[in-house]
């Protein structure tokens, strides 16, 4: 269990009569499996497909894109599998479980487990549109739109590699170019 788990339960336990914990100590043992789940196996396998999506890495590579966005959906089916026949992760009601995979799975949701997928996991997608729709998460997190086609990062049209435009001399210049200030320094000096 990481520091924020153990966070997150320790609110959970000041007030038990919110049932966020589940209602036995089996329910409670399968919160922390599907959150262990979550941050061990979800989120790895998430963070490189998005990241490369969302900007954040140096090189945009289709083919590494398209692999890691399969890898996600594979991944996923097995909370699909899980979540057959079951309204909640973790028993009758929604608990901490639904709370921290549902929230991490939102980016997901909202650029790449396009319609395709949500039609081959019928059960995590009810699990989700049920997990969005409860009035704490819409206060939360603001209502949440599926994506019914997935997005792709800038330029990743084929599997060729695409290097992103930033460079260590791209800072934000926000009085125009100040190449003319090191000779007006010098002048003065």
């Amino acid at each position: 269990m990481n520091e924020t788990e153990a966070i997150i339960k320790f609110i959970a336990r000041m007030n038990p009569s919110t049932g966020l914990l589940g209602s036995s100590p089996f329910e409670e043992a399968s919160v922390s499996q599907w959150m262990s789940w979550c941050q061990s196996t979800w989120l790895s396998k998430v963070h490189p497909p998005l990241l490369q999506l969302f900007g954040y890495t140096k090189q945009v590579d289709g083919k590494k894109f398209n692999e890691g966005v399969k890898e996600m959906k594979e991944t996923a089916k097995v909370l699909d599998k899980h979540l057959n026949g079951k309204k909640w992760l973790s028993g009758a009601k929604m608990t901490l479980a639904d709370l921290y995979v549902g929230a991490c799975f939102a980016s997901s949701f909202q650029t790449v487990l396009d319609a395709d997928f949500k039609k081959s996991c019928p059960s995590i997608t009810a699990w989700f549109q049920r997990f969005i729709g409860e009035s704490a998460v819409v206060k939360r997190m603001g209502n949440i739109k599926l994506c019914s086609k997935a997005l792709k990062p800038a330029g990743c049209e084929d599997d060729e590699p695409i290097p992103t435009q930033t460079t260590a001399d791209d800072d934000l210049d926000l009085f125009g170019d100040d190449d003319g200030d090191a000779e007006a320094a010098k002048k003065i000096a």
